[in-house]
């Protein structure tokens, strides 16, 4: 593994989308030069979201299996999808009772997206439930990868595919993917 970055977003957080950093910004343009790949990661297709304390970084977790707690903005509840505990919505963080708490919402449309507008010559690929739900198309989406600067995928692609000329591989918002 030639590098290896933990970012704090709290710390390098970039004006383009607010679960990107700057350091990420950096890899992909120097990748889109050297004609190598990024793949990014992030846990699932739909909305992932979350509520985030931005004084002490706590993550609304739930009381009875201390898993992170789901926010439906519909309902304005917030839900454990292990035991389906659910509360309302928080105005304070249940560790350190601040009023600056954060609901993320991110998913893949959304950093296609963000990067598309950014960087409208990259050829951007996206892989999920809803671009690949055959064999043909996974088939396709081999092509489709080889052709592409950058390609955003979810879990459900992480034992289908071979990857070749990556030079960065991304997880978008880890901490989530930790506490799920």
């Amino acid at each position: 593994m030639k590098n290896l970055y933990v970012v704090d977003l709290t710390q390098d957080k970039s004006k383009l989308n607010p679960y990107i950093s700057n350091t990420l910004l950096n890899e992909i343009e120097n990748n889109l030069k050297n004609k190598s790949k990024t793949l990014l990661y992030i846990n699932k297709r739909g909305a992932f979201n979350m509520v985030i304390c931005k004084d002490c970084n706590n993550i609304e977790k739930c009381e009875n299996c201390d898993l992170s707690m789901n926010a439906h903005s519909q309902s304005k509840k917030l839900v454990c999808h292990h035991c389906m505990h659910s509360k309302d919505y928080i105005l304070n963080c249940s560790k350190c009772s601040s009023t600056n708490v954060e609901y993320v919402w991110v998913w893949t449309q959304q950093i296609q997206g963000t990067w598309e507008k950014h960087l409208s010559s990259a050829h951007i690929f996206r892989m999920d439930t809803d671009t690949l739900k055959n064999k043909s198309q996974k088939i396709e989406a081999l092509e489709n990868i080889n052709n592409s600067d950058i390609v955003i995928w979810t879990k459900m692609m992480t034992t289908w595919f071979n990857f070749k000329n990556i030079s960065t591989i991304w997880v978008i918002l880890l901490e989530q993917e930790l506490h799920v």
